[in-house]
């Protein structure tokens, strides 16, 4: 099931960010993005765990980032801490999803230490089986949870800009898988790809 490929996502890429070095704060600039708190209040559950989902892939494999999470923390804790944070302070609608992200991440105590482990460099987290289980809606939150952290942290991978809208990247990555959501078919031989290395290939 999914969820249970959520949770192996989660320690997986705890895993690969490991030991590495931490990263800077977001400027004011960098904060402002349509996906903000009342982004998040607008969306469903699973559509929010997407969106963080897909930030995630990009933090720790794109941005590199430090490991943020205990690895066995699941993806609805991260979404009910994300929802308390938006929820205690109304004040903190406009600040964008990264910046909740890091600022949530910031406040847990007792964040564990991975051991050092080295992943392939094209294991990139999710991929066309995770892509084709997803409704529209949860793929668009993906790719607009990806967006953003490339959006945040672009001098990282300045090589890739995403100038085109979310939208039009789930077209451009279903077209690439070749997914037909009708019958659920996808390429068998791209689905093993990672969405973010699918992401990286139709950018431009």
């Amino acid at each position: 099931m999914r969820v249970d490929r959520i949770a192996i996502c989660m320690i997986s890429l705890a895993i690969a960010s490991s030991g590495l070095a931490s990263s800077p704060a977001l400027s004011s600039a960098q904060q402002d993005d349509v996906s903000d708190g009342r982004w998040w209040t607008r969306h469903s559950s699973n559509e929010r765990g997407d969106f963080v989902a897909g930030w995630m892939n990009c933090y720790y494999f794109d941005h590199r980032g430090p490991f943020l999470w205990a690895s066995d923390i699941s993806m609805d804790s991260v979404v009910n801490l994300l929802s308390h944070y938006y929820e205690s302070d109304s004040a903190r609608l406009s600040a964008s999803l990264s910046h909740a992200i890091l600022a949530v991440a910031s406040l847990r105590d007792g964040v564990s230490t991975l051991p050092s482990a080295v992943r392939p460099p094209e294991d990139r987290g999710w991929d066309g089986l995770d892509w084709k289980q997803m409704s529209g809606g949860e793929q668009l939150a993906y790719v607009e949870g990806y967006m953003q952290c490339h959006q945040s942290f672009a001098f990282t991978v300045p090589h890739v800009r995403f100038a085109r809208t979310p939208g039009d990247y789930v077209r451009r990555t279903s077209m690439w898988y070749r997914f037909d959501r009708q019958t659920g078919d996808i390429d068998g031989d791209r689905e093993s790809t990672s969405i973010g290395a699918v992401l990286h290939r139709v950018a431009h």
